[in-house]
């Protein structure tokens, strides 16, 4: 029988707010490798954001586009990963560049596979690693 550890609260032995975890020879801080913020938004006619992690709201600026962190991050030098996509396959192929760093609102900018300014109109999901404030 498999056991199971149930537990309301982890808390590090040295340091309260660190956990480390070790996968055979290799150990990885626990709250490093967590996304801090997420967001999956449809942008095809009223912003929908579907789901989302310590966002207090995304602005749709048409290419431009603004994530507005419920909390900040410690500094402007966050990690993230985006993916624009579409669910009929229609559009041309679309990356975000991020044209403004903040700790709390960064700011992107959607462009096509032309390199031109274009606005989403579709999802947008985008995921973002770091240390919060």
């Amino acid at each position: 029988m498999a056991s199971k550890l149930k537990v309301d609260e982890l808390e590090g032995v040295t340091t309260a707010g660190s956990i480390d975890v070790t996968t055979g020879s290799t150990t990885t801080n626990l709250q490093q490798g967590l996304a801090k913020a997420f967001h999956q938004t449809d942008f095809s006619g009223t912003a929908v954001t579907r789901r989302s992690l310590n966002m207090a709201s995304i602005t749709d600026g048409g290419a431009q586009h603004t994530c507005n962190f419920t909390n900040s991050f410690s500094d402007i030098y966050q990690v993230w990963t985006e993916g624009v996509g579409d669910s009929d396959h229609t559009s041309a192929n679309r990356a975000m560049s991020r044209i403004s760093r903040s700790a709390s609102a960064p700011v992107f900018i959607c462009e096509a596979s032309s390199g031109s300014n274009q606005d989403a109109e579709q999802d947008l999901n985008m995921l973002f690693h770091g240390d919060l404030a």
